[in-house]
């Protein structure tokens, strides 16, 4: 499995390196298609999502528990770019595990505008951020009551689409990185 899916994230490596800027704080995704969550990826490949969250300094100065539900299949999590978390293949059941990650306050989140970015690897069939709702937040380690939500409208992209039929496993693209 494991080499499986070094060359899946393999078979686009200018596309993927183009989107790595995808999850900074300042990336202009003003571009990108608008989604509620939940939200599928029709076709194996990798897609980015975004949203856009103000903290108060009294929130995000805290120890924070960032909520994303379910992602399937895999994801890497990032916070004002600084990667938080990720669920890979060497998870049990990777494809169906609440995402629950840890965000050190003063480190990563700051006072004003917080970009979440969730970098989705979907393997099979249709995948992505299958969970809205109440299920999305962010909120102080230690006091959960005080919870911020995450609903509304995320931003999307994909950054390929991976295509079994051509020779050697390789991908294709369904849209290219800017």
């Amino acid at each position: 499995m494991r080499a499986w899916v070094q060359k899946f994230h393999n078979s686009e490596p200018d596309k993927t390196a183009a989107a790595e800027i995808w999850k900074d704080l300042d990336y202009d995704d003003s571009g990108w298609e608008e989604v509620e969550l939940p939200h599928r990826m029709i076709s194996p490949g990798i897609g980015w999502y975004r949203y856009t969250v103000d903290l108060p300094s009294e929130i995000s100065e805290q120890n924070l528990l960032l909520s994303l539900a379910v992602i399937d299949d895999c994801d890497e999590v990032f916070v004002n770019g600084k990667k938080v978390g990720g669920t890979g293949v060497d998870v049990s059941l990777y494809f169906g595990q609440q995402r629950l990650y840890n965000v050190m306050g003063k480190c990563v989140a700051k006072p004003g505008r917080n970009v979440i970015a969730v970098h989705a690897f979907n393997y099979y069939t249709a995948g992505g951020m299958c969970s809205g709702g109440d299920k999305l937040f962010l909120t102080p380690a230690s006091d959960p009551a005080k919870r911020t939500t995450l609903k509304g409208k995320w931003k999307f992209r994909q950054e390929f689409e991976y295509d079994f039929g051509v020779a050697g496993g390789g991908g294709r693209t369904s849209t290219s990185p800017q």
